[in-house]
């Protein structure tokens, strides 16, 4: 079973990361029903395309079995590929170490190409940034390293003889390290979080509306599933493990650290805009960009938790989802070009140190009192507290999107 560790790396986020705002104003849009798999194999593909033809005659002689329109999946181990990689001279191998795919056919001059397509859509180039090119391997075996979904195309001999996916599952070990400013103190947290590459992949390939649509609720995308419940768990514990067992996980406190965790874990995106024929780093640029290669991608929980950047629209997605699997009542407000989330509070204290540099915000909607997030600050900043008006007024919010709480299996009682 392949297994990553990626840990916390604040030197590394910090260089990387462009000056984050409040607000995430975007007008592109990604087409009805086209996932970010379908978006960005497209990318990959046009640049082959006049290869293509030789593919699609080459399959239908090779392949073990009729292809047609049907794209099937063929599966060893953790590894799986589709029917564009499926061949009597391709052998997939699983069994101890690396998952590896191996070209036994005729031919001397064998290359692959692959492209990670869960990484990032663009990548460093000296000032600017470029899309990501696929990675080259003169052998007549290609590894896989880490779990991923990846392009692959297969020369022999200059000609294209195989072009498809290969998709390795495997365990994945975030870690993460934070602190929050209370009560005059730093307190310091830590957790691990553990998943399944599939957990993320699937949300991955979701055929989904990737923006606001009319009809269409925004909490569609604050999904709370068994890896969100497993997350909201290890909170709850790092929490007992810091203020012991007996500390209370349904108020204010414990809805300010479940937001610190959002706001230190998640790095908003390389802000981007093309100018003078590049992609280059601008302050109030668009991140979906770095990301996803399109101008307007609302990413699910796990996608965020994957790739541990997201705009405020994910990072307000994300938390509503923890704040359902801990037991609070919250909901999604999306106003002109920006995402906050509200969150029910029984009771409410703003913090003086925070208050007096910011504003206490609230708002109540459909009869519900909520204490206004912002997810998308590089920096503690408690419940209730933005940097924006204090009071919404109903004409500001475009809509808003009620998540009902969960009691996780740590027993969190509703707020």
């Amino acid at each position: 079973m392949s297994s990553s560790a990626r840990d916390s790396d604040p030197e590394h986020n910090e260089s990387e990361q462009s000056s984050v705002t409040a607000g995430c104003s975007r007008e592109g849009t990604v087409p009805a029903g086209v996932s970010r798999r379908t978006y960005r194999t497209v990318s990959v593909l046009l640049a082959i395309s006049a290869l293509f033809f030789a593919v699609s005659a080459l399959m239908l002689m090779c392949a073990e079995e009729p292809v047609g329109w049907e794209d099937r999946e063929y599966t060893e181990g953790n590894l799986t590929i589709n029917s564009g990689l499926h061949s009597e001279y391709i052998t997939m191998v699983s069994a101890g170490g690396e998952p590896e795919l191996e070209y036994t056919g005729p031919g001397s001059d064998v290359e692959w190409l692959s492209t990670d397509l869960s990484d990032t859509d663009m990548i460093a180039v000296g000032d600017h940034y470029e899309f990501r090119e696929a990675t080259r391997s003169y052998d007549n075996t290609i590894s896989f390293q880490e779990p991923g979904e990846y392009e692959v195309v297969l020369f022999v001999d200059g000609s294209v003889v195989a072009a498809g996916r290969a998709v390795v599952d495997g365990e994945i070990q975030d870690k993460y390290e934070w602190s929050r400013f209370v009560d005059g103190d730093y307190v310091h947290y830590g957790i691990t979080f553990t998943y399944m590459f599939e957990e993320y992949q699937r949300y991955a390939e979701e055929s989904a509306v990737r923006h606001a649509q009319s009809g269409m609720s925004d909490g569609r995308f604050a999904v709370v599933d068994d890896a969100i419940m497993r997350l909201a768990d290890a909170l709850a514990d790092e929490y007992e493990a810091v203020y012991g067992p007996d500390a209370q996980r349904n108020g204010q406190d414990y809805a300010d650290y479940l937001l610190s965790f959002v706001q230190f874990a998640i790095q908003y995106p390389i802000e981007l805009e093309y100018e003078g024929g590049e992609f280059v780093p601008v302050s109030g640029g668009n991140g979906d960009l770095y990301l996803y290669g399109t101008e307007e991608y609302w990413a699910y929980p796990m996608e965020t938790l994957y790739h541990r950047m997201g705009d405020c629209e994910d990072t307000s997605f994300l938390l509503a989802s923890l704040y359902s699997a801990s037991g609070y009542t919250s909901s999604t407000i999306r106003v002109s070009g920006h995402m906050v989330v509200g969150v029910e509070l029984d009771l409410f204290e703003p913090d003086g140190f925070y208050a007096n540099h910011l504003r206490v915000s609230d708002v109540t909607l459909d009869g519900t009192h909520l204490w206004l997030c912002e997810t998308s600050y590089d920096q503690y900043v408690p419940v209730g507290l933005l940097n924006i008006k204090s009071d919404l007024e109903a004409s500001d919010i475009r809509q808003y999107a009620f998540v009902a709480p969960v009691v996780t299996t740590k027993g969190a009682a509703s707020a």
